[in-house]
């Protein structure tokens, strides 16, 4: 179907929520291209040439665009450039759909929410489809496009400084939280390794929503009260989605460099210690049973159920010694029954009674 005029179409989103007049330009504009260049599969990832035919077209709206750059994407590597053009650490921003799907990387971190309907998310090593509701979490240097090529989706996209979510957020959220995790085991990853990303699906919850709302809202103004606001609001967002750990999958690919990929699977093992088992760490990291287990035994010479082991019994030691809370009480958050079965691992681990080794460390 070819469209002959792109400059005469609507998009109305809802009543709060309102694209501007130059992202409704580019919309109409990348889909009046696309179904007039079909040979060209926009829609799937496609070569630097057929993403620049687009820009470069005398009629390209996107001449107009002062803030952002597009021909970054050709570097491979999208600079922080937008979020300096507002001078802000988080922006949100409701992006134009039809955008060829041009692979790329960036220096920042993207948070990817779809509002309504589904697309498709590419990297090198896989294709995945995200659908209303869903956060994509996309971290700096991983090669990746977005593929929302049809008028019922819709995506709100937020952009964090790296060093910004590195030395601030970080340091204000639980470290046994699923995207501290995340983020931690990603934030040292080399320009070579393979793609990572994190996605979530939140059930359509309202709260999140709203996080995302009140940030999108304070991203349009530009006093340093909004920065605040979307601080305390990006928090917020990283708290709610926490809640939803049983629906969170991370990705990361096992030719991924072992150290890091590593660290994070230990990380989240000690994160959920009080009731992960083998085949919910396999289904986060994607991977089979067979898969993660080779990985542990590679990098670390032991299996699940022995790492697992010595991990709730170090934590075990410390609340013995730490805290007053009793010896069931103590199983009981490890995921132990009964007494009888974590007292067993105790000896096991520590050759005498977890009273015992309490009364010595008093």
């Amino acid at each position: 179907m070819i469209k002959s005029d792109y400059s005469t179409r609507d998009i109305k989103l809802t009543s709060y929520l309102h694209l501007s007049p130059l992202t409704i330009s580019e919309e109409n504009y990348n889909r009046y291209f696309y179904y007039n260049n079909l040979e060209l599969n926009l829609d799937k990832p496609c070569s630097v040439s057929n993403f620049s035919a687009l820009l470069n077209k005398p009629d390209s709206p996107y001449s107009k665009d002062q803030n952002c750059n597009l021909i970054s994407i050709f570097r491979n590597n999208i600079t922080d450039s937008i979020l300096d053009y507002y001078k802000t650490d988080i922006y949100a921003t409701i992006p134009p759909n039809f955008i060829p799907t041009l692979l790329h990387g960036h220096t920042y971190y993207e948070v990817v929410y779809v509002l309504d309907g589904s697309c498709t998310h590419y990297t090198e090593e896989d294709v995945t489809q995200i659908k209303k509701g869903d956060i994509l979490i996309i971290p700096p240097k991983t090669v990746h496009a977005i593929s929302a090529f049809n008028d019922s989706c819709r995506i709100i996209n937020i952009l964090v400084k790296a060093n910004y979510f590195h030395e601030v957020i970080l340091s204000e959220i639980d470290t046994n939280n699923s995207i501290y995790t995340f983020v931690e085991s990603t934030k040292n990853k080399t320009i070579n390794a393979m793609a990572s990303y994190l996605i979530v699906n939140t059930d359509n919850d309202m709260r999140i929503r709203n996080c995302i709302y009140n940030i999108l809202y304070d991203s349009e103004s530009t006093g340093k009260s909004d920065d605040y606001s979307k601080h305390l609001n990006i928090l917020l967002l990283i708290h709610h989605i926490n809640a939803f750990k049983s629906t969170t999958k991370s990705y990361v690919n096992e030719a991924m460099d072992s150290k890091y990929n590593i660290s994070y699977i230990l990380a989240y093992m000690e994160a959920n210690i009080s009731h992960i088992n083998l085949s919910s760490l396999a289904n986060f990291f994607g991977y089979s049973e067979r898969q993660i287990t080779r990985i542990l035994v590679n990098y670390t010479g032991e299996n699940y159920q022995t790492i697992i082991r010595h991990m709730k019994m170090l934590h075990a030691a410390k609340a013995l010694i730490n805290n007053q809370a009793s010896i069931d009480t103590i199983a009981a958050e490890l995921g132990y029954g009964s007494q009888y079965g974590f007292r067993k691992a105790f000896i096991n681990e520590f050759g005498i009674s977890p009273s015992i080794y309490r009364s010595q460390h008093k």
